[in-house]
């Protein structure tokens, strides 16, 4: 049997050549084209780049100009202005309020400010000023309050804001000196009494002690009469800010205790702030309390006469046995307590 041997017909050199080159051309061709989209196409994406960053680069500077003008803008009303001390005045005057009295606002200096410096013996609440945006952040973890202000003329436009609501609004009149009466400033914290402090004169009494271990109870004349036809001056205590009553003083008392060091609560003493006038005949059922209760003495405090700038405070300690002296005795507080 013989066997047959296929033999493949071979292509001429030549023509397998040509055949490679056409393809060669082809790809040459092809590759050009793809090589000028891709050149194309980064061109394009490079020019939207470059159109996107000066975009960005003018939005930038056209911000920074906005800002250097603010700034610039500021400086004339700078905090050599804005320093001192501002009363803030409600825009509507019945609206609810946080805020008992009038508010301050004291400008020290570029970056801090006091909400209610006189308020009280502990110097009102820090904040800090932000002068660029205007804005003033008072307190810290237990008080927290955001206020924003707009320069008006010589006035300014106060908000008091809550998560970035408005709920308040002023008008910030400044106070230049001895505009205002401190001694008021200092009671602003009491709406429902008012008190004027009595006056030293000649006698001596002694400096504000640790105002941590000071247990205050204010006498003070009723702004408001429960009977407007009466023409009798009503005399109320009030404990924290609360019109209270005589027997409320025990539990005002072991509260005010709890917040005291237990190693410093047997050097808590008492403090009266009661009003200049207050007749001693009104004065005896509150200190016959605290000597039945076992108070061997309680501290009045005195002012000096001139509060216009400032209010000073002194103390003076009257001991509970000269109960007797008062009985029968037709006197005011500030005469009684200037007799030694």
């Amino acid at each position: 049997m013989m066997k047959t041997v296929s033999r493949r017909l071979r292509r001429p050199f030549h023509a397998i050549i040509m055949n490679k080159l056409v393809k060669y051309i082809w790809w040459i061709k092809i590759s050009k084209w793809s090589i000028i989209a891709v050149l194309l196409s980064f061109l394009i994406w490079r020019g939207e780049l470059i159109l996107r960053y000066s975009n960005e680069s003018y939005q930038d500077l056209k911000k920074a100009q906005i800002w250097k003008s603010r700034i610039k803008s500021f400086r004339k009303t700078n905090t050599t202005e804005l320093k001192g001390h501002w009363h803030l005045i409600k825009d509507i005057p019945k609206e609810k309020s946080i805020f008992t009295g009038v508010p301050t606002i004291d400008f020290e200096n570029d970056n801090m400010a006091i909400l209610g410096k006189f308020q009280g013996e502990y110097g009102g609440i820090g904040g800090y000023h932000d002068s660029v945006n205007q804005s003033i952040r008072f307190g810290g973890e237990c008080f927290l309050a955001n206020f924003r202000y707009e320069i008006k003329g010589d006035k300014l436009k106060v908000t008091y804001e809550e998560s970035g609501n408005i709920e308040e609004s002023f008008t910030a009149i400044r106070c230049e000196d001895n505009c205002c009466n401190k001694q008021e400033e200092f009671f602003y914290g009491q709406p429902d009494i008012k008190i004027d402090l009595p006056v030293i004169v000649g006698v001596e009494c002694m400096q504000v002690k640790d105002l941590s271990l000071e247990t205050r109870l204010y006498l003070g004349l009723l702004k408001r009469k429960s009977n407007k036809k009466s023409h009798i001056e009503e005399y109320k205590l009030v404990l924290g800010y609360k019109i209270s009553k005589i027997t409320d003083i025990e539990l005002w008392e072991k509260r005010t205790r709890i917040k005291v060091l237990e190693s410093k609560r047997e050097n808590i003493y008492k403090v009266m702030y009661a009003d200049r006038n207050t007749p001693t005949s009104v004065l005896i059922p509150y200190l016959q309390y605290l000597k039945n209760k076992g108070d061997k003495s309680l501290y009045f405090a005195l002012r000096e006469e001139d509060i216009r700038d400032k209010i000073k405070i002194c103390y003076k300690e009257v001991g509970l046995e000269k109960l007797n002296e008062l009985e029968n005795v037709d006197k005011t507080l500030e005469n009684w307590l200037n007799e030694d």
